[in-house]
């Protein structure tokens, strides 16, 4: 864990950062619903954390962001942080900083993480998500499954894609081939 001292202050100011930011990868709005919805529980938990390292591993889990739009899967986002904007992030004082610091960093995605293991918005959880799955949701996960395995030659690890998506959202084949 390091120490910042003046010079780190005056380097890594959010000022700083906006002076000279990194490549602009996303295009998040402060006042958006979707900033307000989701980022927003992010940037109150980031204003606790008190060093560098707690920032970069707490953005690099995997948060809740709604519903994909072809399927209804959740739609699941980290971020990718680096040193500066990390401290940059140990500073701000507002939300539209710490949108404009998230917009300039790195997104994660693909990994194979289950729907119980993502933070969630307050009033939002894993079972509040698949209670919201109606029978036709269900069915559309399930038959993008099925032409995803399709895709893939029915190659083996993307069967047990299939059983783990199956299990993890607890779609039943009975429930949804009425």
């Amino acid at each position: 864990m390091s120490q910042m001292d003046i010079f780190d202050y005056l380097e890594h100011d959010i000022q700083a950062f906006k002076d000279n930011p990194p490549t602009k990868i996303s295009k998040y709005r402060p006042n958006s619903k979707f900033a307000k919805d989701y980022l927003y529980h992010i940037y109150e938990h980031v204003k606790t954390l008190y060093n560098e390292s707690d920032i970069e591993k707490y953005l690099y889990s995997r948060f809740f962001m709604g519903r994909e739009i072809y399927a209804p899967y959740a739609k699941q986002k980290g971020f990718l942080v680096n040193k500066r904007a990390s401290k940059a992030l140990l500073m701000i004082d507002n939300f539209n900083d710490f949108v404009f610091v998230i917009n300039h960093c790195g997104q994660i995605f693909g990994r194979n993480t289950s729907i119980d293991n993502l933070i969630y918005p307050p009033n939002m959880s894993a079972d509040k998500f698949r209670a919201s799955l109606t029978v036709a949701d269900k069915q559309k996960i399930y038959e993008d499954l099925k032409r995803l395995e399709r895709l893939h030659s029915h190659n083996p690890r993307y069967v047990e894609h299939t059983k783990f998506i199956m299990n993890d959202y607890k779609i039943e084949i009975s429930e949804i081939n009425r």
